[in-house]
């Protein structure tokens, strides 16, 4: 018994030293200015002390991405933060005189990251985007990162249509924040921890019955 015991411990520490899923907040924008019909997922996922920015459009078929912003629930993180794209590339966080209005529904955002320039010029007509905030000297925590309640995340496309040969609308859309805050999920150290005393303490109990 006590053999048997010992391998299912095994077993069981293995499977919690499974990489733990990592939180996540997903924005789903719509066209909210008046502009070009358009929609557009934004996933923000915390990714060690950062977080990761995934922007997908997804509506209509062609639409490149020039800027996104949001509101910081902690200001003084503001002056510190930086957004670099998959390449190392540093991303502009100068919002070029792209903020959005408050035609989009509130009132202007304080912290853009300029993703493209004006006019699509060649290798810069972005689709998709993927970028990482960061601090210079701390760590973002994507539970307390954003305000809530009435906040929202602002996103601006350009040369937006449904054809290749028809890309003369630009769009502002938003996103409101979402309704569930991201949960964090242990780590795996903390659940092999809990299920290592779970095992022991089985194991105590198994010995005190053979003795």
């Amino acid at each position: 018994m006590l053999h048997k015991l010992l391998i299912g411990a095994a077993a069981f520490a293995g499977i919690t030293f499974a990489p733990a899923a990592q939180a996540s907040l997903i924005f789903n924008l719509t066209e909210a200015s008046g502009g070009t019909p358009a929609t557009a997922t934004i996933t923000v996922d915390q990714a060690g002390d950062d977080l990761q920015f995934s922007i997908q459009v997804t509506s209509p078929a062609f639409a490149d991405i020039l800027a996104v912003w949001f509101n910081v629930a902690d200001d003084g993180l503001i002056p510190g933060l930086n957004a670099t794209d998959v390449n190392g590339k540093v991303t502009d966080t100068n919002d070029g005189g792209l903020h959005p209005s408050a035609s989009i529904g509130n009132p202007m955002l304080e912290f853009g990251v300029q993703i493209g320039n004006p006019g699509s010029p060649p290798g810069d007509d972005f689709y998709s985007y993927v970028f990482t905030l960061s601090h210079v000297s701390l760590a973002l925590d994507l539970g307390t990162f954003f305000e809530t309640g009435d906040n929202m995340i602002g996103l601006r496309l350009q040369s937006v249509g449904d054809s290749a040969n028809s890309r003369e609308g630009s769009s502002k859309l938003r996103g409101d924040y979402p309704d569930d805050p991201p949960t964090k999920v242990p780590e795996p150290t903390v659940l092999f921890l809990v299920g290592a005393g779970l095992v022991g303490l089985t194991l105590a109990r198994r010995l005190r019955i053979a003795r």
